[in-house]
């Protein structure tokens, strides 16, 4: 919609993410305009979700064709929660891969090395 920037998160939904060490579940469109879907790790920059793949993987190939995506996480224990978000991803250089151990962290501790 013109005129709308990003959405935000609320408190409740950035504190679910944050504290969540489950892997997302991304879904990108597909050659045929089907989903695709894979379980990804991902880390909170502001209201932006961080995602890494290779550059010439599926996703990023994906993404670079249509940028919308569908993301979920949920707590995979009881009382089940989750959160689900729409948008449109761009495709980020991480060269001097800085995104990635932001990433990598979350999931493995600070002793990541790529």
């Amino acid at each position: 919609m013109a005129g709308h920037g990003p959405a935000r998160f609320s408190e409740t939904v950035r504190r679910f993410l944050e504290a969540s060490r489950v892997p997302g579940i991304l879904a990108t469109v597909g050659r045929s305009g089907g989903p695709v879907t894979s379980a990804v790790w991902f880390a909170l920059a502001g209201d932006t979700i961080l995602v890494s793949t290779p550059a010439e993987g599926t996703k990023a190939r994906n993404v670079r064709a249509d940028g919308r995506v569908s993301f979920i996480v949920d707590s995979k224990e009881r009382p089940y929660h989750g959160v689900a978000i729409e948008g449109v991803a761009t495709i980020v250089d991480d060269a001097d891969l800085r995104q990635w151990r932001t990433i990598a962290r979350r999931y493995l501790g600070d002793d990541v090395s790529p």
